[in-house]
């Protein structure tokens, strides 16, 4: 017996940070209640082709990493739960490796933004519902994971 997918429907989440394009691989990623769906066009039809599962509450904010890794390319996800997710894939076809990053507030997380600089440092940024930013720093992020996320705090004016 053949078991096959014939169609698949996701709502993207209220939130206006909740879906961002990742032009280079023509991927779209949206946050779909606590979990992200990406999704790629497929002869003119957009279709999901991967879940990503790992968040407690509603996914409020995503953002493809900017930066050039070599055999790599990374997703940050954010949500209610105050949790971030680092979603790192090697190729579309395999499952990524996810990093957790909470910094033990309870509070959701509205915004997100990540890049990797020239020297190969992964710096995400995270705006909380509760007026704070959060910025997780860690070096070497192409691949090659070295120790724990660092955490600082500043206050935010505006969210």
């Amino acid at each position: 017996m053949k078991i096959e997918n014939l169609y698949t429907s996701a709502a993207c989440n209220r939130t206006s940070n909740a879906v961002d394009w990742n032009v280079s691989l023509n991927i779209i990623a949206f946050g779909n209640y606590n979990s992200v769906s990406l999704a790629r066009d497929q002869g003119g039809s957009w279709q999901i082709f991967r879940t990503l599962c790992g968040h407690q509450g509603k996914v409020c904010a995503l953002k493809w990493v900017k930066g050039s890794c070599v055999n790599t390319f990374s997703l940050v996800s954010a949500s209610d739960d105050g949790t971030m997710i680092l979603w790192t894939f090697r190729n579309l076809e395999d499952i990524p490796i996810s990093t957790v990053l909470d910094s033990g507030k309870k509070c959701g997380i509205s915004n997100v933004d990540a890049l990797i600089d020239q020297t190969g440092q992964l710096t995400i940024v995270g705006g909380l519902k509760d007026s704070f930013v959060e910025v997780w720093k860690k070096q070497n992020e192409c691949g090659r994971s070295q120790g724990n996320a660092e955490f600082g705090q500043k206050f935010l004016f505006s969210c």
